[in-house]
């Protein structure tokens, strides 16, 4: 393998750092059931990566959810907050965190997550102490697949395009990181898929280390 001279790795947050897809897709279920609506996992991933106030606007479009968009939001929050403490990192996450940080890598978590509760998580978990800084849902006017939230990551970095890679788990996300230069790694959460966009496949968090310098 080819090992890349990288200064900043940029990880998105839920299915990648943290092992959240399960509690997400639940919440997903609760909220839609609320209006006697099944959920589908096809439907679900669709709206895997994208803020959650986008994620409901499409939603109480395409079924006519009655109410305003700004209670909706309130409503899946809250669900999502209930069942978030359930969550912890993927395997490998903190071996990955801990070598990066060996190598002196700045280290950015990019997710269209509340930045309270990512924060929240990531010092629950004991991984806040490895993540220099944070881009949440808040911080961006445009969110993922846009590249604006991994443009502001480079930026936060100080660092350029080419001296940074992104880890991401959804097509939304990996769209995002490639449109603003990055090489991207994708976390297979089913090894048969074919990696989109040119992506790097992965299948543990871990195997990032094969593509960087043993040491900076």
């Amino acid at each position: 393998m080819t090992a890349l001279n990288r200064a900043c790795v940029l990880l998105d947050l839920d299915g990648t750092l943290a092992n959240s897809l399960a509690v997400m897709w639940q919440a997903y279920q609760s909220f839609l059931a609320t209006y006697d609506i099944a959920a589908t996992q096809q439907e679900f991933a669709e709206f895997n990566g994208p803020p959650l106030s986008s994620v409901v606007h499409q939603l109480q479009a395409r079924y006519r959810l009655p109410g305003h968009a700004a209670q909706l939001l309130q409503h899946y929050e809250t669900l999502i907050d209930t069942l978030y403490q359930q969550v912890t990192p993927n395997p490998t996450a903190l071996d990955l965190l801990i070598t990066l940080k060996q190598q002196h890598y700045q280290i950015g978590v990019i997710t269209s997550n509340q930045q309270i509760r990512t924060s929240r998580w990531l010092a629950h978990t004991g991984l806040q102490g490895y993540i220099d800084f944070v881009v949440s849902g808040e911080d961006v006017q445009h969110g993922k697949p846009d590249p604006e939230p991994y443009l502001l990551g480079l930026q936060l970095a100080r660092c350029d395009a080419e001296d940074a890679i992104a880890i991401e788990d959804s097509p939304q996300g990996m769209q995002a990181a490639v449109a603003a230069g990055l090489r991207t790694f994708w976390l297979q959460h089913q090894p048969q898929d074919i990696a989109p966009l040119n992506s790097q496949p992965i299948q543990q968090l871990i195997e990032v280390l094969d593509f960087l310098p043993a040491t900076r």
